[in-house]
C-alpha cells in the first residue's frame, strides 16, 4: 500500500508541473494579448494603420487563456464555490460530499473530453478556418480545448483521489491547496 501512495505522489507532482506550464502558457498568452492590443493602439494612433489580426486573435487566444489553465486553478482552490448547504457539516461529511462531487465532475468531464475530441477532429479533417479577416485555422484552438479537458479531469482525478484520501483518513498530501 505504501508502494502505490506513493506512486500516487509522483503521478500527482507530474500533474501539477504540467498544470503550472498549462498557466504559464496562459500567463504568457494574456501578456501577449496585452502588448499586442497596446502596440495596436500606438500604432493607430500615431500612425493611422489598421493591423485586421488584433481583434481576430485576441478574440481567439482566450480559448486557450480559459482551457489551459483550468488544471492549475482546481489546484490553487480558486473554483467558484457554492457551499450555502455544506457550511454547516462537519469537516468529514464536507470531505464525503466533495469526493461525491469529484466524481459526478469527472464523469462529466469525460463526456467534455469526447466532445471537444470530436470537435477537434473535425476542425482539422474539414480544415475548418475563422470567419475574420485572418482565416485562422481553427484547429489550434479546438486542440487547445482539449488539451486542457485531458489535463483538467487528469488533475480532477487527482483530486478525487486526495478527497478518498481524506475520508480514509491517510497522511498523503497531494498538490492542492486548501
Amino acid at each position: 500500500m505504501k508502494g502505490f501512495l506513493k506512486l500516487i505522489a509522483v503521478c500527482d507532482n507530474i500533474s501539477y508541473k504540467i498544470s503550472k506550464i498549462g498557466a504559464v502558457v496562459s500567463g504568457i498568452l494574456v501578456s501577449l494579448i496585452t502588448i499586442m492590443i497596446f502596440m495596436y493602439i500606438i500604432n493607430r494612433a500615431f500612425i493611422g494603420g489598421v493591423w485586421l489580426f488584433v481583434e481576430e486573435w485576441t478574440a481567439l487566444s482566450l480559448i486557450p487563456i480559459a482551457y489551459l489553465g483550468m488544471g492549475y486553478t482546481l489546484r490553487a482552490n480558486r473554483h467558484l464555490y457554492i457551499d450555502v448547504l455544506t457550511r454547516k457539516f462537519s469537516t468529514k461529511r464536507k470531505d464525503l460530499v466533495s469526493a461525491i462531487v469529484s466524481v459526478f465532475s469527472l464523469l462529466v468531464l469525460g463526456f467534455m473530453i469526447e466532445r471537444s475530441y470530436d470537435w477537434m477532429m473535425y476542425t482539422i479533417h474539414q480544415q475548418i478556418k475563422s470567419t475574420g479577416p485572418m482565416r485562422t485555422p481553427m484547429w489550434i484552438f479546438s486542440c487547445s480545448m482539449f488539451l486542457g479537458f485531458c489535463m483538467y479531469a487528469v488533475d480532477m482525478f487527482f483530486f478525487t483521489v486526495s478527497d478518498f484520501l481524506k475520508i480514509f483518513g491517510s497522511k498523503l498530501s497531494l498538490q492542492f491547496e486548501d
